[in-house]
This record gives C-alpha cells, structure tokens and sequence, in this order.
C-alpha cells in the first residue's frame, strides 16, 4: 500500500489523529489550570509563553514544544506520560537492563 494508503488519504488520516491527540492534551492541560485554580495569564507567565499560546494547546489547536510539555508538568507535578497519553495506558515497554 505504501505511505500514502489507499487513493492517497493517509494524510487526512494521520492529521485526524494529529487533532485527536492536540484534542486530549488540551483537555488534560485545562484540567490542571482549573485544578490548581490558575488563570491562562498565571500558567503563561510561569512558563513564559503567552497567553494565546495557552488558549491554542488548551483549545487543541496546537502543541507546544518538548520542553515546554516539561514545563507543564513541572508546574503541575503530574508526568510527561500523562500529560501527553493520558491515564489509560495499557501498554509499556519494559527498560533495558543493558
């Protein structure tokens, strides 16, 4: 089938899951500002964004970098895993003993 799928759609498909994703974390990242009682300008000046930065990732328009994604979860004291896959993880992959 190759990468582009069948008549071409894999783009539109990958960019549905793109938006499910950005969706999710949105709604993680509102449930820990409204939690720890924080406005938008309060989270956006801890992490040094701006608050219209804030309103795209909570609105699940966009994502921000890796290292604001650290950011976030230091502000917030929850994991990089849950703040970007969420509570319900089934699968890991175990450490290498290397």
């Amino acid at each position: 089938m190759g990468r582009q799928g069948v008549g071409g759609h894999m783009h539109e498909m990958e960019a549905t899951t793109t938006k499910e994703l950005n969706k999710a974390f949105g709604g993680r990242l509102q449930q820990m500002r409204l939690q720890g009682d924080m406005t938008t300008a309060q989270v956006a000046q801890a992490i040094g964004v701006s608050r219209q930065a804030l309103w795209t990732w909570e609105s699940g328009q966009d994502m921000p970098s890796v290292v604001t994604v650290v950011k976030l979860a230091n502000l917030f004291g929850v994991s990089l895993d849950w703040l970007l896959r969420g509570p319900a993880i089934k699968h890991t992959v175990p450490a290498s003993s290397d």
